[in-house]
């Protein structure tokens, strides 16, 4: 018997919370890059490319809107294909790896102070985890395709497209392990396999969770 696609109301509500943590982390980091561009003086094209050149903003922006609108309207087309398993389990291993990567490799390169410290913890902390409770305690365990961790490289090959791209026109790299200005091509190349072998490994590991998890429910 299929599984409904209309969430209950716990987990509406978990999903309601979770967006709007992450709404209020890229409201406040919005804020606080339009404070700094207005004493730089970038203009407003310049603010926007800026903001949106980021892997954690991006990837917030769509959890947040997949969270609002399965919470919201989760009987629309697009409410529905925000609670899909597969839906739920790409954006997971989207924010784990901005959780990550962050912890690992970038929070020890400043220190945060004011409302740059809320943004911080918001959008590379809070979301994350609330993501995985989320995927924990409410996404349904099923039987993912093995090729879907494969799939789901798509959204940060396109990103790191964008990000070169905008690195090279503006010479403003969004993360230092992508400037080819001062690593070079090759170390870049490295790096990026590096990152993609990460998502593939989260993603692998997501998959065979849900399927181990789905073949537990259907013997008992």
């Amino acid at each position: 018997m299929p599984q409904d696609p209309i969430p209950g109301p716990s987990r509406r509500a978990f999903m309601l919370v979770a967006g709007l943590t992450g709404l209020t982390g890229l409201v406040i980091q919005a804020h606080v890059t339009w404070h700094l561009a207005f004493f730089r003086g970038w203009s407003t094209a310049t603010v926007v490319a800026k903001y949106l050149s980021y892997f954690t903003i991006l990837t917030n922006i769509l959890l947040a809107v997949s969270f609002l609108i399965g919470s919201l309207a989760p009987r629309t087309r697009a409410g529905t294909f925000a609670n899909r398993p597969a839906t739920a389990s790409a954006l997971l291993v989207y924010i784990a790896i901005v959780g990550i990567v962050y912890v690992l490799v970038l929070a020890g390169l400043w220190k945060p102070q004011g409302l740059q410290w809320w943004a911080d913890i918001l959008l590379h902390y809070a979301t994350p985890v609330l993501c995985l409770i989320h995927w924990i305690l409410f996404v349904p365990k099923t039987r993912l395709p093995w090729t879907a961790p494969l799939r789901w490289l798509g959204y940060p090959a396109l990103y790191l497209v964008w990000a070169l791209i905008h690195g090279g026109q503006t010479g403003h790299y969004a993360y230092p392990f992508i400037d080819l200005k001062a690593l070079g091509a090759g170390r870049v190349l490295v790096n990026c396999l590096a990152m993609t072998g990460a998502f593939l490994l989260v993603g692998l590991l997501l998959t065979t969770i849900s399927r181990k998890l789905s073949d537990r429910n259907s013997s008992s």
